[in-house]
C-alpha cells in the first residue's frame, strides 16, 4: 500500500488543483482530491487515511482517470438511465387490453398468469411476483361478490341476528331507561311541570330536594348521576337503544 500510484499527465498540477477547489458535487470533489494528492507524489495509504476510501477503490478511480481522462471523475450515477422494463410501451398497452378480458384458462388474472403472458410475448421467464407488479402498475382491480355457502339459509341468518342481539338489549334495559331514546339528554334529570324525577336511593330524610341536592332534578338514580358525570349529554346505551328500536 505504500507504493505510489502513477497518474497520467492529462492536466497539470495547477489545473487539477483548480478542479478540486471548484468542484461542488461531493463525490467529484473527493475524486479530484485523490488525483491531486497522487499527482503530488502521495502514497495510497495516506490517501486512504485522508479520504476514507479503500485502497482498491483508489486504484479504480486512478485507472478510470488514466484511461478516460478528467470526464471519468465524478458521480456517474447521475447519468445512469437505470434498467429497462421487461415490457415495452406497446407491450404494456397489449397487456392492458388483455386484462380487460378473461384469461384463456378462465378465472381472474393473477401474478402467475401475467408471468405466463409475458413469457408468451417476450420468451423471457419472469417470476409470478413480477407479474403481480405489472398488475399493480396497470392499476388492475377486478372485484367479485363475496361467495356464499351453497347451503346457506337467509331466513335462519336473520333469525340468528335477532336472537344474538336480544340478550344485549335486555342487559342494557335498566341503564338505558334513564336516558331518552335519542341520547341527547338524561330523562331522569329533568324537572317537568313541577314533578320531580324518581327519588334517589341515597336521599336522606328531612328537608326539600333543593336543600339536599342544591338543584331541582339532581336527585335522580345513582346510575344516571354516574353516567352523566362520565358521559355528559350522551350515553352509549342510549345510542344502542336507538339503533335497536
Amino acid at each position: 500500500m505504500n507504493k505510489r500510484i502513477t497518474v497520467k499527465p492529462h492536466l497539470s498540477l495547477e489545473e487539477i488543483e483548480s478542479h478540486y477547489r471548484k468542484a461542488k458535487e461531493p463525490v467529484a470533489r473527493s475524486h479530484w482530491q485523490i488525483i491531486w494528492l497522487l499527482a503530488q507524489g502521495k502514497t495510497a495509504q495516506l490517501l486512504a487515511e485522508v479520504t476514507g476510501y479503500s485502497y482498491d477503490w483508489i486504484r479504480c478511480i486512478v485507472r478510470r482517470y488514466n484511461q478516460e481522462g478528467p470526464q471519468a471523475l465524478g458521480d456517474r450515477r447521475h447519468h445512469n438511465p437505470g434498467g429497462s422494463f421487461i415490457l415495452s410501451v406497446e407491450q404494456q398497452a397489449q397487456l392492458q387490453r388483455a386484462l380487460d378480458e378473461l384469461p384463456a384458462d378462465g378465472g381472474l388474472w393473477s401474478g402467475p398468469k401475467v408471468a405466463r403472458w409475458i413469457y408468451a410475448q417476450t420468451r423471457r421467464k419472469v417470476s409470478p411476483q413480477r407479474g403481480w407488479e405489472y398488475l399493480k402498475r396497470l392499476n388492475y382491480s377486478q372485484r367479485v361478490l363475496r361467495p356464499r355457502h351453497a347451503k346457506a339459509d337467509p331466513a335462519a341468518q336473520e333469525a340468528f341476528k335477532k336472537t344474538f342481539l336480544r340478550p344485549v338489549a335486555l342487559r342494557l334495559q335498566f341503564c338505558a331507561s334513564c336516558y331518552r331514546t335519542d341520547g341527547m339528554a338524561p330523562a331522569a334529570n329533568r324537572y317537568d311541570g313541577g314533578v320531580y324525577d324518581r327519588p334517589s336511593p341515597f336521599r336522606t330524610s328531612g328537608g326539600s330536594r333543593e336543600e339536599q341536592t342544591g338543584a331541582p332534578g339532581a336527585g335522580s338514580s345513582w346510575v344516571a348521576q354516574q353516567s352523566t358525570a362520565c358521559h355528559p349529554g350522551r350515553h352509549p346505551s342510549a345510542l344502542l337503544t336507538a339503533i335497536l328500536a
